[in-house]
């Protein structure tokens, strides 16, 4: 297995696996070294989009790469898609945040307001509490 790590300047999730690799071998010298190694080793030039990094698996099935879960989602619906499998670590790990922001005024930010009220309530939750649903961690409270 090796890691495939796009341009940190252009992806988030290259950022977010960095930083989760580096937590998690901070205070082992030869942990440190073979991750260096491993970062230096990784593919050139890959894509910095989700969908993209997820396209080149099925020729590449041995490279780890930091993609959301929602990039991972999209890919497996797509059919005859190499299945990607998310892998979540216990430690270190980012959590990608997609805000729902409200811009504009009138009847189309009085619906997206309705929207996110909806997501947030009880209603919004129930689809993601089903057996093998991706969870998020943890959900703010209804505004």
């Amino acid at each position: 297995m090796r890691v495939g790590l796009p341009d940190p300047r252009q992806s988030a999730e290259a950022v977010g696996a960095i930083l989760a690799l580096r937590s998690a071998v901070n205070d082992q010298p030869a942990a440190r070294a073979a991750l260096t190694w491993g970062l230096r080793s990784s593919p050139a030039d890959l894509p910095t989009t989700g969908d993209k990094l997820l396209a080149g698996i099925g020729q590449d099935p041995g490279t780890a790469l930091p993609v959301s879960e929602q990039a991972v989602w999209a890919h497996n619906a797509e059919a005859g898609a190499a299945r990607a499998v998310a892998v979540y670590p216990s430690v270190g790990a980012t959590h990608l945040d997609y805000p729902f922001v409200l811009l504009g005024s009138g009847d189309a930010a009085a619906s997206a307001d309705q929207l996110l009220s909806t997501l947030l309530g009880e209603g919004g939750r129930a689809p993601w509490s089903l057996p093998g649903s991706a969870i998020p961690r943890a959900w703010p409270d209804p505004p």
